[in-house]
């Protein structure tokens, strides 16, 4: 696609891409900005149909997450656990194949290039762990009950940076009480390509 045929994003998604992509290479709760980035770019290879050369247990993690996250299990979760991975861990490395695979999709979608990953900013990890987060019916951590918009509150970080991306990308909470909402398409258009996408990706919540 030539460069003028391109049409830029609002501000919404820009600033929340933009974001996303600082938060992929900045240190984390458990990873540094170093960790994060590699990691990110196995997402982006095992999307890409790119085989792993002896991955470690966090790659091979993240490209389940990319691939087959639909496949994932609860004795999946303790089988990472018990191997020695923290749920911190987990939580940081499904937050950053998530958000990578979303604004990926949204390139591909768009035909566009992937936005690149810029160089790892230093620091060591944050250690920003939600001391309130609890099982609560559900296979990691979270504060108030396991549900998908809890899914991260593990790491407020992450937390907070998913629901900025989800409401770019998608709708915010408030907005998904709104069922008469127009983001281009009426809410009611908006749900069918959702659930149609969600059919073909087999997300059956």
């Amino acid at each position: 696609m030539a460069a003028e045929d391109v049409i830029p994003l609002p501000q919404r998604e820009s600033a929340a891409v933009e974001a996303t992509v600082r938060s992929v290479v900045s240190p984390g709760a458990t990873l540094t900005g170093n960790r994060r980035r590699e990691l990110a770019m196995a997402v982006r290879d095992a999307a890409d149909g790119r085989a792993a050369t002896a991955p470690d247990q966090e790659e091979a993690l993240a490209r389940h997450f990319t691939n087959a996250a639909h496949t994932i299990r609860a004795h999946h979760v303790s089988e990472a656990l018990k191997a020695g991975m923290t749920a911190a861990r987990y939580v940081e490395i499904l937050s950053l194949a998530a958000r990578v695979s979303a604004v990926d999709t949204m390139c591909f979608g768009l035909g566009v290039e992937p936005v690149p990953f810029p160089a790892p900013i230093d620091g060591p990890p944050t250690d920003t762990v939600d001391p309130e987060a609890q099982f609560n019916q559900g296979w990691v951590p979270t504060v108030g009950p396991a549900s998908p918009p809890n899914a991260l509150s593990l790491l407020p970080h992450d937390d907070e940076a998913m629901h900025q991306l989800h409401g770019a990308l998608y709708l915010s909470i408030p907005e998904m009480a709104e069922t008469d909402m127009e983001r281009g398409l009426h809410r009611t258009q908006m749900e069918l390509v959702a659930a149609r996408t969600s059919l073909l990706n087999e997300c059956f919540f």
